[in-house]
């Protein structure tokens, strides 16, 4: 209800039942769900698909692979694992095991986190990517070089990024710079000197991936993606 960029994970247990109360109480017309996976499944009807999102950080729950994998089997409208619990690869590693020994029932993984680490993460088994970056195409052309043997370019692709990707991640300005990047691409060659340097990362890389757009001079102020 109130969006995990917002004020739900700084509430209190007792404010967040408060404010579930309060929301069941002036939109008695709207279905609202509150509970655990299983509560939600039976609400929402096994036919409707749900992704399971791990975010310890801000959830302070901590599901280890073996709860993911009994999750998965206990209810098949489970679709996809968003994974954010960081910097843990075996998020990754152990669910893919699981389904290869037969234990788990294959559902898709997508990491979160800006994407800090993706290139790992796709030679881990994930599927892509569900995140904010300002520049999601970049991204996409990660996966798609990860997943077609092109792991050399990929990561290529990937550290020329790893600079904003870090910058979007800090919290209040990370924002700040992502909405700025949404409506205004251009804005980085004419910004701080730490962000006009990933301008300069882009340019060597633009021949050997060609995967990246042409990228003018970082003191032209002209529009780069």
């Amino acid at each position: 209800m109130l969006g995990q960029w917002g004020e739900a994970p700084k509430l209190t247990l007792r404010e967040s039942v408060e404010v579930a109360k309060r929301m069941v109480q002036r939109a008695p017309q709207l279905p609202v769900i509150v509970g655990y996976c299983r509560q939600a499944v039976e609400a929402l009807g096994s036919d409707v698909p749900f992704v399971l999102q791990d975010y310890p950080l801000t959830f302070l729950v901590q599901m280890t692979p073996a709860v993911i994998s009994r999750i998965a089997e206990a209810l098949p409208s489970c679709v996809m694992l968003k994974h954010e619990d960081w910097p843990w690869l075996q998020k990754f590693s152990a669910p893919r095991k699981f389904e290869r020994d037969g234990g788990m029932r294959h559902i898709a993984i997508l990491c979160g986190n800006n994407g800090l680490f993706l290139d790992l993460e796709m030679a881990r088994g994930a599927d892509g990517a569900n995140t904010g970056y300002a520049f999601p195409d970049r991204l996409c052309d990660v996966v798609r070089l990860s997943t077609s043997g092109q792991r050399d370019e990929a990561h290529d692709l990937f550290d020329a990024h790893l600079p904003f990707l870090r910058y979007e991640q800090q919290p209040s300005l990370g924002l700040a710079s992502f909405v700025r990047a949404l409506i205004e691409p251009s804005f980085l060659p004419a910004a701080p000197k730490e962000l006009a340097v990933l301008v300069g990362l882009f340019r060597p890389l633009n021949a050997a991936s060609g995967a990246l757009a042409a990228v003018p001079p970082a003191d032209t102020g002209a529009p780069w993606m």
